[in-house]
């Protein structure tokens, strides 16, 4: 266990942890994930290694195909020539010796050798077991006295191959990123002292296989490292390379041969030679051993008398020989224009085989993820693709056909969440562990039972694979058990083939026969036939993929990106093919993955993301008409609501119309293939007086069969520069987006409006700025997408909007709402101006009943848990402030865990007594107080989820229930509820009224205000599917919570308009602490901008020592172990997000704060700042509470760099980073009171006096200070 810990903290996978939906800068958008990629992730970079390079024989394979497949079947050959020379170094070295005998060492001691490996090599590695324990199967069978001589050695070898026997038949995605997964595998199979492990891995470098290595280490085995790599270079690039190729424990085996035929498809030369070095390795330490046990006579009885390294290795050059000749050649040909055939046609193959089950698997299953082809399914799986190709035993049924292919029950992992969260898994598998057990693998019918879906399509074939002396089965003279289970299979398909590979051919077969002619000498693991079909099955299927398009050159076009190893892979091809940097390609490459989400299963199974990303790259992009006219752009989104989407643009369109003057744009387009020749797309803009161009689009006559599902208007483009900002309006108080990383040539991102305001803006310094907006009144779910053209010269901006819709697509459709842009010149504060105007007309905010009961609040304290530990230290700051009141917005006080168990919040953690004795308490000192609870999310995973949840909770799209885990201890699934749910809704009436009664002054409601837009597909709901009932949904629920608690103020989570004219307040603390949740982004006070003045914002994460609090609930292993005086290594945190609290108008909070900030003369001036910030904030509230925001241009100052801990209460220790960023020395704002009066507000954030000037007026401000100006 101490082992595998440290294996947790070194060289685990990196996990992403992606906060709550209702925290934007958490959610990892496409560019953010990649460029994470690009720069965390760098132990998966492997673009310098040969096995990953471009081979120059077979440059140009692709287009040599399609022209002369035989010229391209002698291509790829001609890249084994590469393996001989290097095997014959190999078994001449010392290292080759020392695994024979410790192979000899470990079978005379009556211990096991263990093959390990991943993917292709772990194929390869269960392959070896397999053979041997064939071996000795079939000669026991033979020669039954032998095995009181030999003894069981059948079961002296073992396999380990990542994600267990089931990756044999299908790729377990993400498993080989993690040593502590390979660790545990070897920990499980029961290797110990004595044992020899021989771990494979084509790159050296698999996570996974490394594991296996380690354990091996631990519990002092032989442990032997085969891989095709230089190991120098592995050991200097990459840290768990490093850690076993220099380590004395391990004897490496360097089979580099260079790059592969195609590149980066380690299954073909890597694991040959592989296949060949270690093969002959067992071989001759097996022969060593059975030398002590066995006679002269018996060794040769069992043909091991001849057998040598040397003699094996001329064989398989004769192998490669014979393989090259004209005869073979041409049947390889027609091997590969057979299935290239079926394929082309949406046909399907099936082979059926006897002995080389295994090999046929290993080379269909590797197709998958080489060429983006369906892998296998289960029989009960007809929403999937059926595979191309699939693999079946006449004979028997599936379990015994596994039984017969690996000599054993399959060894299959059956591991439980806590196994997962024990190794360290990212959150997506702990919350879906993979199906992957015995009882799964035999869903996949490989044995005797019928198989509908390989007759199912036409043209469809069967083909016989047999090897050797196995020929014999299709003998029309010598009728057999497999003969006639074959015929009865394969009567049911339209063709009957064979591929035979050794000397003979059937006698009396009459259908199609394809001959590959070569000896197939024996051995006892029978090296030769396992080579022979490797070989032929190989480079058939990758010509074969080749001729269908599937490989561009030598490069794999159509590569799966399931993991690392393969999105650095991806990103790589797509910066060959597409002529784009690295850093392009990447963010490329994963914008297609998260499109690909939404794709129809059929669609994102058989589309390489790599292939679409080159695709899309290549396409020209749009015009780039001036930005000061309406654009006519526009994409409609056809779909069936829950498959990929298919885009009409108006050049799908059969006509089009434009009238135009001055003032207005209209266009009408008519006529599509999917929408039927009446239906027409209208678009209208008006020119209003005060220069915004407004836009509607709608549509009508549709006949079509799929549901417009988005709406892409308008589309808006202008001049981009690099120092042009993008400002979004659609998060809490404001963000700006600028700079490389977060705007750079080629990049397309897409944001949800997530309830605070409906506009964005362009910010350009020299040119026009653009602004846009959404002028919905009903908040409807809608989003936006910008890009930059690749040149980086055009910006573009669209609205997405999503309509609902009934049981059948609507006829008739129209945006509900106007649409604008305009020209301006400013920054963000002058773009808010221009929605202000509209914004603060609009019933949230002109129906908002004036005086507050949270203006008096002179400083709020987030404490969590119980009240010995919540209450002295509030107790102490009331009593040092006086008259100026305190809130208490107290987390923690429920019985249940942070984030579990929701809505069952009641009764309180410490008994209804204690807790309503201690607000009374509170009221006692005038401290007003509230308590946290969830308004929106009911726990999958707690004991009242059947009680309402699946009828209330949010569908998504793709039928899954929305939900996230933010308890990353517990991994409970907080479910997002609709706007429609009454049980719901009843739950949190009832727990308010509770919490009212036991005297508490108001009630914060978490996520409302920011994670109730999404549309909805639950089928039980009355709204229209794909509609979001979220606001008015809401709106209800608090409405009826006023109603029932009368002058009891609400808030929720973060700015928001759909439900401000019914709040109080609203906590802000993602903006003014972002950089303490890992936002890199610029927040601003946009939002306070447009809307201030009777509306209570409040909040921060502003932790003076910089320790979050710790739930005693949650479990202590995942605690902290070693904490610093934080507030000194970041000094200057603390005072930006509480100084940013009162410059932008907001009320200050202090979090987690404990007693010793008032006697420790360390936090004296912690302290300091948190009086004077209280103190400042309410003696100027007629400014920052009440007053208008005045533009803040004009003043000046130094800057300075600030270093921010970003840690949140689930930032595990090993996971927390920091984020600098430059800053005013002085933060400042200008307001104007009700009165008139104006007054620029300044807080010096540093240690150090700062100068400063505004306007006509200079200064001076102390360290630590804040100061009012009045100006005029």
């Amino acid at each position: 266990m101490r082992r595998l810990k440290w294996l947790l903290s070194t060289y685990c996978a990196v996990l992403v942890f992606t906060g709550p939906a209702a925290f934007p800068q958490q959610v990892h958008t496409p560019r953010e994930q990649a460029l994470d990629f690009i720069r965390n992730e760098t132990q998966f970079h492997l673009g310098y290694l040969p096995t990953e390079q471009s081979h120059p024989k077979t440059r140009g394979l692709s287009q040599t195909l399609q022209a002369d497949t035989a010229k391209g079947i002698r291509m790829l050959l001609s890249v084994d020539e590469d393996i001989p020379p290097l095997a014959r170094k190999m078994i001449a070295s010392p290292e080759f010796a020392k695994l024979r005998a410790a192979i000899k060492t470990a079978l005379d001691s009556n211990k096991k050798v263990y093959f390990s490996g991943c993917g292709a090599t772990g194929r390869l590695s269960i392959l070896l077991d397999a053979a041997n324990r064939r071996y000795w199967r079939e000669t026991f069978g033979k020669h039954p006295e032998l095995k009181v001589a030999c003894g069981d050695m059948a079961a002296r070898t073992h396999a380990v191959m990542t994600g267990g026997d089931f990756a044999l038949i299908r790729s377990v995605e993400m498993f080989e990123d993690y040593i502590t997964f390979g660790y545990h595998q070897m920990e499980e199979a029961g290797v110990s002292e004595g044992d020899v492990i021989v771990a494979i891995s084509e790159g050296g470098e698999t996570s996974s296989v490394i594991g296996t290595v380690l354990r091996g280490v631990d519990v002092k085995a032989k442990v032997f490292f085969l891989f095709n790599n230089p190991a120098d270079l592995l050991a200097d690039k990459l840290e768990r390379c490093r850690k076993v190729i220099r380590n004395d424990k391990v004897t490496t085996l360097v089979l580099c041969t260079g790059p592969m035929a195609v590149a980066g498809s380690t299954r073909m030369q890597a694991t040959t030679v592989e296949l060949l070095v270690a093969g002959m390795a067992f071989e001759a330490g097996m022969k060593e051993h059975l030398k002590g046990k066995l006679t002269t006579a018996q060794m040769a009885t069992l043909n091991l008398d001849t057998l040598t390294p040397e003699k094996t290795l001329e064989q398989f050059e004769a192998l490669l020989d014979q393989l090259r000749k004209d005869e073979n050649v041409a049947a390889l040909v027609r091997l590969t224009d057979y299935e290239k055939d079926l394929y082309s046609r949406g046909g399907r193959i099936t082979y059926f085989a006897d002995s080389y089950i295994l090999d046929i698997f290993t080379d269909t299953t590797e197709r998958s993820p080489t060429f983006k082809i369906p892998p296998f399914r289960r029989h009960n799986d007809t929403a999937s693709p059926a595979p191309w190709a699939f693999v079946k035993d006449a004979l028997r049924p599936t379990p015994e056909a596994w039984l017969r292919i690996l000599e054993h029950q399959p060894h299959c992992l059956e591991w439980t969440p806590d196994t997962y969260i024990k190794l360290g898994a990212s959150e997506s598998i702990r919350a879906r562990p993979p199906q992957i057990d015995r009882a799964t693998l035999h869903q996949y019918l490989i044995g005797n039972e019928p198989d509908v879906s390989r007759t199912e399509v036409k043209p469809n074939a069967a083909m016989a694979v047999l090897i050797g002396n196995e020929v014999s089965r299709l003998n029309a003279d010598a009728p057999n058990s497999w003969q006639t289970a074959y015929m009865i299979a394969s009567g049911k398909f339209d063709a009957r083939s064979a591929l035979i590979i050794g000397q003979k051919k059937p006698v009396g077969w009459n259908d199609t026969l394809i001959k590959v002619t070569v000896d197939i000498p024996e051995t006892p693991l029978n090296l030769f036939s396992h080579l022979a079909v490797k070989l032929v099955l190989n480079n058939t299927s990758s010509a074969t993929m080749g001729k269908m398009g599937r490989l561009n050159s030598n490069w794999m076009a159509h590569v799966d990106a399931s993991n690392k190893k393969l999105i650095d892979r991806s990103t790589r091809l797509v910066v060959e093919l597409a002529g784009v940097d690295y850093e392009t390609a990447c963010i490329a490459l994963f914008e297609t993955m998260e499109e690909m989400k939404d794709w129809d299963e059929a669609r994102r199974k058989t589309t390489s993301s790599a292939a679409y990303t080159v695709e899309r790259l290549l396409k020209k992009k749009g015009d780039t008409t001036s930005s000061c006219q309406p654009f006519l752009d526009w994409k409609l989104g056809l779909g069936n609501m829950h498959s990929n989407l298919q885009f009409v643009v108006p050049a799908d369109m059969k006509d089009c119309q434009v009238e135009k003057s001055d003032s207005s744009v209209k266009a009408i387009w008519k006529g599509h293939k999917l929408g039927g020749d009446s239906f027409a797309v209208n678009v209208n803009w008006q020119r209003q007086t005060d220069g915004l161009w407004s836009g509607r689009l709608s549509y009508d006559g549709y006949q079509g069969d799929m549901f417009v599902e988005e709406i892409h208007f308008p589309v808006i483009k202008g001049a981009f520069k690099p120092d042009s900002k993008f400002v979004f309006a659609g998060w809490d108080c404001g963000v700006i987006y600028q700079g490389p990383k977060y705007l750079k040539p080629g990049i397309k991102v897409v944001r949800q409006y997530s309830g605070a305001m409906q506009f964005s803006a362009l910010i350009n310094a020299d040119t026009p700025s653009l602004y846009f907006d959404h002028r919905d009144v009903a908040w409807n779910s809608k989003a936006c997408e910008y890009s930059v053209t690749k040149d980086g010269s055009t910006f573009s901006y669209s609205g997405i909007h999503y309509p609902g819709h009934g049981d059948k697509p609507g006829v008739n459709y129209r945006i509900p709402y106007e649409n604008c842009f305009t020209e301006f010149k400013g920054d963000w504060f002058e773009a808010g101006q221009i929605y202000k105007k509209w914004g603060t007309a609009q019933s949230w905010n002109a129906k908002r009943t004036a005086g507050n009961p949270l203006r008096k609040i002179g400083m709020w304290v987030w404490n969590r848990g119980l009240v010995k530990d919540v209450f002295p230290p509030i107790e102490r700051l009331q009593k040092e402030l006086g008259d100026i009141p305190v809130a208490l917005d107290w987390y923690w006080w429920h019985s249940n865990p942070y984030d579990t168990d929701y809505p069952e919040f009641w009764p309180p953690r410490e008994g209804v007594e204690t807790f309503r004795n201690a607000v009374a308490r509170l009221k006692s000192q005038g401290i007003f107080s509230q308590v946290y609870i969830n308004g929106v999310c009911w726990d999958l995973d707690g004991q009242s989820w059947e009680q309402g949840g699946p009828e209330s909770v949010v569908v998504l799209r793709n039928g899954q229930q929305k939900n996230t885990a933010f308890n990353r201890y517990n991994h409970h699934r907080l479910g997002y509820m609709c706007g429609e749910a009454p049980k719901f809704q009843n739950k949190i009436s009832s727990l308010v009224k509770n919490l009212r009664e036991s005297g508490l002054d108001g009630q914060y409601l978490d996520m409302i205000g920011c994670a109730t837009y999404d549309r909805c597909y639950n089928p039980v709901h009355r709204h229209l599917k794909g509609d979001s009932a979220g606001p008015a949904g809401y709106r209800a629920l608090l409405q009826r919570l006023k109603k029932e608690n009368p002058n009891y103020p609400l808030s929720t989570e973060t700015c928001n308009e759909a439900y401000m004219d019914i709040l109080d307040g609203a906590i802000v603390c993602n903006s003014t602490s972002m950089e303490h949740l890992g936002g890199g982004a610029d927040p601003i006070p946009l939002f306070q901008s447009v809307y201030h003045g009777d509306f209570a914002f409040f909040g921060n994460y502003a932790h003076p020592d910089g320790i979050t609090p710790w739930d005693p609930l949650w479990p202590p292993e995942d605690r902290w172990k070693t904490e610093k005086p934080w507030h000194k290594l970041y000094p200057d945190q603390f005072f930006v997000e509480l100084g940013r609290t009162v410059a932008w108008g907001v009320q200050p909070m202090v979090c987690h704060i404990k007693e010793n900030i008032f006697t420790d003369p360390e936090f004296s001036e912690i302290h300091s700042f948190i009086i004077n910030a209280a103190r400042f904030y309410h003696s100027n509230r007629e400014y920052l509470f009440d007053g208008e925001m005045l533009s803040p241009a004009g003043f000046d100052c130094e800057t300075v760099n600030v270093d921010f801990m970003a840690r949140m209460i689930f930032t595990k220790e090993n996971q927390c980073k920091v984020i600098q960023k430059q800053t005013p020395a002085i933060l400042h704002s200008c307001w104007k009171a009700p009165d008139g009066k104006k007054a620029l507000i300044m807080v010096n954030i540093t240690g150090n006096e700062q100068k400063w000037t505004f306007k006509d007026m200079t200064g001076t401000l102390p360290a630590h200070s804040f100061e009012k100006r009045v100006c005029e």
